[in-house]
Formats: structure tokens, C-alpha cells, sequence
């Protein structure tokens, strides 16, 4: 299950466009929220420069339509945050589901960026989207029914990914015995439901699954309906009246899609779970077996990651040094292409300021009234005399024309993009090593204390 905010961004007093993009951008890639940067991807940009490249499409949109806000009225970006219910999700299928959900909800006509957090017991998405388009000719289309539009788009996608889903967002109201025990933490039905979450995730069919609920200390009445009892509660409590996502069905068909899911999709290697950390922050039992269960896959997939590459520890860190060395090199290359770009914008722009302008100028070296010319017509002259003082800087005698300007531009944003391509590529591959290498060093830790225990002994 996962819930959709979605709202709008205007500068504070004080602050410039970037600084706004800036501060929401930094805040979301926050390393200590996604994994040292390992859940943080981008579409049409690069997480890096994502701050100057929307304020490259945000002047090409001004040049291009003539249009602009006032700045406190103006959309700078859009913020769309996706939660999901406690233990349902990975962080990294979380990452996949809300780099599809940003993709399919802006129609792929925006950039965006977006940073998948870990630090709270909901796993959640922070998306950053441009409002100019890419094509710089309209901005992003906020229409009144957007929040149930988003909420609707997010229920599909969750569907094909066998994630619950809210489907009575407004359920009948709880009875004040329920209401209080659920505020004192002791609601049976809560307690049930958390549990089966987790129990879901566990589970390869559903009699493993009823299997899996007993080992959690349920004890299982199996008639015309499934019902559970903790060992302290009194009364048996039936799964349909848990509610709609808590059928025998639901729940069957749950752990078919997702087994059917995870068979489809290649293991990737995800740092362990810090599980003492976890209980301190208030995780419970159920949460502790699945961590436990979900590091024995981690370390498992990490010796498969390792064995299928021929690497062993040993060379482990040469491989890093090595992957880390192109992986520079590729951002170096990238930062000069969108240097490069930033360039032959800049000289667009002076060269579409000095050709609106030069009408206007022409007029005033000829006036003798030059101060009340000015002054009606100062936005033009300053322009004009920026953009001569530009080209003499630059020492560009000849002016190129616009229209090859354009197709120079075009070039380096297809080249950019392969350039990007081979920078995720290689940022993947790093961090897929720098994990491996934290795990490995991990589980030597844990046989070395082992080790020391069982020679005490």
C-alpha cells in the first residue's frame, strides 16, 4: 500500500529559483536517507547538476514562449512523496516502483528526480519534477483532480508489483473499545495485520503462509474461514474481518504475484539490516525474523554476486578502485558536455537579446533625449549592452545563427544522455561493489566473534 501527497513549490522571501531547487533537491538525496546515494536516480537529468539543468529549461521556456510569473506566483517545481506500509517493501523496489509512478504520472515531459528514504518505518519516495517540460514550450498541467488522479495511477502500479492497496480510503468508523485499544497499542486486529504483513513476505504459498503464522505464536482454527488467536487473547479473530485486504483470497493472491514477481527479477545486492539499531528504534519480533531472513538472502546474494563475477575477496578492493576510477572519469566527461551546453545556451540567449534589441538601441544612439528614452525603454537598452559586452568578452566577432545554435544544443543533449547512460551504469556497478565489500567485511566480523566466543569457551 502506499500513500500519494503531491504539492507545489514557490520560493520564500529572500530566496532565488535555484536556491528553492537546491534546498529541495539536497534535502531529498540526503546520503543518510538513501543508502550513501544508492537510491537516488533521475529521468532526463543528472542528480548531480539537476538544479542547473532545470533552470536551463526554465529560461529556454521564457525564450521560447515569452512568457514568464510573477516569482512569488510562480510553480518553481512539484513535490510528489509516495509512503508505503511499514515491512511491505524493499527499498530498493520501492526506488523502481517510484522512479515508474513519477515517470507514468509526468507522462515522461519533465525531468525529475527522485531519492528513496529509509529512515522511518515507512519506506518513502521524495520526487522533484521540474514544471517546465522538456521541450520548453508549457509547464506542467496541475489540474484539480491531480490528488486522486496521482493516488489512482499509484494503486495501479502497487497492484502490478502485489502491494495492497487503498481501495475504502474512508472505512466505517472503529468502535470506541477498538479505538482505545489501538491507541494503547494492545488492538488485537492491528497486531494480526502487522503480523501478517510480514508473515506474507515470508511465505512461498498460502499453506506455507499458515504454517509461517503458528511459528509467530498464532495458534490457527481452520474451517469455513481462517481464523487467528494470539496466545494471550481470548477470542479467535476471523481474516474477513480484517477488512477487504485480508481475505483468504487477498492474501493468497498476494503471495502469488510476489513470488511470481521476485522469480522475474534479477537479486540485487542491498546492505544488511543494522537489526539491533532497528529494536532500539521500536521494531518488533516480526520485524526482527524478517530482517534476519532478508540479510541471510543479502549475504547470499552477495556470494553468488561474487562467484558469478570470479572476484574474491581479495580482489575485491582492486575491483572497487577500478570501478570508482571510471566511474569519475565517465562524471568528469559529463560535467564538461553540460558545461559545453551551459556555453552555447549562454550564447543563444545574448545573441535572441541582441536581435530583439537592436531596433530599440538604434533609436537610442540616435535620440537627444537619451534620459527619457531610457527610461521607458531601460529593460532593452541594459540587455543590449550585456549582450555586446558578452560577445567581446567571448572575442565573437561573427554571430552564429540561431537555428544552428539550436541543432548544436539538440547534439550535445542526445550526447549528454549517452553520457548519462554510461554514468548510472557505472554509479550501479560501484556501489554494487562498495556493498558487496561492506557485507563480506560484515559476515568476517560476525565468523571472527564467533571464533573468539567458541576459544573462551
Amino acid at each position: 500500500m502506499a500513500v500519494v501527497h503531491f504539492s507545489n513549490r514557490h520560493i520564500s522571501q529572500n530566496q532565488t529559483i535555484k536556491e528553492c531547487i537546491q534546498f529541495h533537491i539536497d534535502y531529498a538525496k540526503n546520503p543518510e536517507k538513501t543508502q550513501n546515494g544508492l537510491l537516488v536516480s533521475a529521468y532526463e537529468c543528472n542528480p548531480e547538476t539537476a538544479t542547473e539543468e532545470f533552470l536551463i529549461n526554465k529560461k529556454m521556456y521564457e525564450m521560447i514562449t515569452k512568457r514568464s510569473q510573477p516569482k512569488e506566483r510562480d510553480n518553481i517545481s512539484y513535490m510528489l512523496m509516495q509512503s508505503f506500509k511499514p515491512d511491505e517493501i524493499t527499498p530498493q523496489k520501492a526506488h523502481e516502483i517510484g522512479y515508474q509512478f513519477a515517470y507514468e504520472f509526468t507522462k515522461g515531459e519533465h525531468q525529475f528526480v527522485i531519492s528513496t528514504h529509509i529512515d522511518k518505518d515507512h519506506i518513502h519516495n521524495h520526487v522533484e519534477i521540474n514544471s517546465t517540460s522538456l521541450d520548453c514550450t508549457h509547464k506542467f498541467n496541475g489540474y484539480k483532480q491531480w490528488g486522486r488522479a496521482a493516488q489512482k495511477l499509484s494503486d495501479k502500479i502497487c497492484k502490478e508489483y502485489a502491494l495492497s492497496t487503498i481501495k475504502q480510503p474512508q472505512q466505517k468508523g472503529e468502535k470506541y473499545i477498538e479505538w482505545k485499544a489501538k491507541k494503547e497499542n494492545k488492538s488485537w486486529k492491528q497486531s494480526l495485520k502487522n503480523t501478517i504483513d510480514v508473515t506474507i513476505l515470508q511465505s512461498k504459498d498460502f499453506e506455507n503462509f499458515i504454517e509461517n503464522m503458528r511459528k509467530q505464536g498464532y495458534e490457527v482454527k481452520q474451517g469455513k474461514q481462517i481464523s487467528f488467536r494470539a496466545a494471550e487473547q481470548n477470542r479467535f479473530t476471523r481474516m474477513k474481518t480484517l477488512g477487504a485486504e485480508y481475505t483468504e483470497i487477498a492474501v493468497a493472491e498476494k503471495i502469488k504475484l510476489q513470488q511470481s514477481q521476485s522469480n522475474s527479477i534479477k537479486k540485487s545486492i542491498t546492505s544488511f539490516i543494522d537489526i539491533e539499531q532497528k529494536k532500539k528504534d521500536g521494531k518488533g519480533a516480526a520485524y526482527e525474523q524478517w530482517a534476519k531472513i532478508f540479510n541471510v538472502k543479502q549475504a547470499a546474494n552477495t556470494v553468488n554476486f561474487l562467484t558469478e563475477n570470479n572476484i574474491d575477496y581479495q580482489k575485491l578492493e582492486q575491483k572497487i578502485q577500478y570501478r570508482t576510477k571510471q566511474f569519475n572519469e565517465i562524471s568528469s566527461q559529463l560535467k564538461q558536455k553540460e558545461k559545453q551546453i551551459k556555453e552555447v545556451l549562454k550564447l543563444k540567449t545574448n545573441i535572441i537579446y541582441y536581435a530583439r534589441t537592436i531596433d530599440i538601441y538604434k533609436q537610442y544612439q540616435k535620440i537627444k533625449d537619451k534620459q527619457n528614452f531610457k527610461k521607458e525603454h531601460s529593460e532593452d537598452i541594459i540587455k543590449h549592452e550585456k549582450a555586446k559586452e558578452f560577445f567581446e568578452k567571448a572575442n565573437q566577432k561573427k554571430l552564429p545563427k540561431v537555428k544552428e545554435l539550436q541543432q548544436q544544443y539538440q547534439n550535445l543533449l542526445a550526447e549528454k544522455q549517452q553520457l548519462y547512460q554510461q554514468y548510472a551504469k557505472a554509479k550501479k556497478e560501484m556501489l554494487e561493489y562498495q556493498t558487496a565489500k561492506q557485507n563480506m567485511d560484515k559476515l568476517l566480523q560476525t565468523e571472527q566473534k564467533k571464533l573468539e566466543k567458541d576459544q573462551e569457551i
